[in-house]
């Protein structure tokens, strides 16, 4: 969809040519125009605070003695740490627990590193130059 909207064609063009490529039903027209209308605010904290109060209408109405109980747990993405959402959650009464942006105490090899362990493993040198 990003290809069709960078390209300049309109929501119903990218519709048609999606499903005409991938088969019909593959995607919905109004999928396809919420996307548009995304790419064009191009501001996904918009879309995010939506969510943040269709969830907190639906914790009132299915959870309604918690809903001075919630504690949120989001990561660091930047729609999530803008001004806007922190201030969001914060009327809304909900306790916030960032997300940590690394985990200082994992070894080395933990996640990053552990393709080059296992490629290196079994490996033999003559020189550890």
């Amino acid at each position: 969809m990003l290809y069709h909207f960078e390209k300049g064609n309109t929501a119903g063009e990218a519709f048609r040519d999606i499903n005409k490529l991938f088969g019909e039903e593959t995607i919905g027209r109004s999928t396809v125009k919420e996307w548009f209308v995304r790419f064009k605010s191009a501001s996904n904290s918009d879309v995010y605070l939506a969510q943040l109060d269709r969830l907190h209408a639906a914790i009132q109405v299915k959870r309604p003695r918690k809903k001075n109980h919630i504690v949120f747990h989001h990561d660091n993405a930047k729609p999530h740490v803008e001004g806007r959402v922190i201030e969001s959650i914060e009327e809304k009464g909900w306790d916030l627990l960032p997300h940590p942006s690394y985990y200082t105490e994992a070894p080395t090899d933990y996640h990053v590193n552990r393709s080059l362990k296992n490629w290196m493993m079994n490996k033999v040198y003559e020189d550890l130059d």
